[in-house]
């Protein structure tokens, strides 16, 4: 008799012991909570740099300014410029990182560019180069000097940290990533200048600068 009242009691808690699984299930269904041993999964601060996520980066591109002239000759002139760049991911967009950064740049424009006669430019990426010793131009000058001879507007970033440019990320690996954003917002740019054949654009880069040129490419 008592085996079979220990039956009973046991078969009346496995019937209210499913029923308050069932209906616990029921709700997790119904609220679509998830329900993690391990807790919640949060995205990890660099993920918005990977080439899939910047593929789908908008970028919208800013007025690139011309300030001063640094240097002039019987062919171009030299200016400084600035634009801003936007971080990683769309203005709006949840996680913005890094907006509306100033970025400045050594730009080399060709007399013969004008409103009427828009010449083709040529971005400039230069490699690695050390905070204390740079300059805007280092890497890129001589080169920039050619092609603005030519006839080619040369366009050349200095980088988030660099020149009279805004800061960049604390984060070394982030800051290295900004480059590839900063580098897209420029090309993004070109239509702002009256005097660029934005049809016609090209990239030349150096050490540092090729990896960032083919990472920009993929995106």
């Amino acid at each position: 008799m008592k085996n079979v009242m220990i039956g009973i009691v046991v078969g009346v808690m496995v019937v209210i012991g499913g029923a308050y699984a069932k209906r616990l299930m029921d709700e997790y269904i119904t609220s679509n909570t998830v329900i993690s041993p391990i807790g919640q999964i949060f995205e990890k601060p660099l993920e918005k740099y990977t080439i899939d996520r910047l593929s789908t980066r908008v970028s919208p591109g800013s007025q690139i300014v011309l300030d001063e002239a640094i240097a002039t000759t019987s062919a171009y002139t030299a200016y400084r410029f600035h634009y801003m760049s936007d971080g990683p991911t769309s203005p709006g967009e949840a996680g913005l990182r890094g907006a509306g950064k100033k970025v400045t740049g050594l730009a080399h424009i060709p007399h013969v560019a004008s409103v009427t006669n828009k010449k083709p430019v040529i971005v400039q990426i230069r490699g690695y180069m050390e905070h204390d010793i740079f300059e805007s131009g280092v890497g890129t000058r001589r080169s920039a000097e050619v092609f603005a001879s030519n006839g080619f507007i040369s366009l050349a970033p200095d980088f988030l940290g660099y020149g009279e440019s805004d800061m960049p990320s604390e984060d070394v690996f982030e800051e290295r990533f900004q480059t590839y954003t900063a580098t897209r917002d420029l090309l993004a740019s070109i239509p702002s200048v009256p005097m660029a054949d934005s049809s016609r654009v090209g990239i030349w880069a150096h050490s540092n600068g090729g990896q960032i040129a083919l990472t920009v490419l993929e995106f």
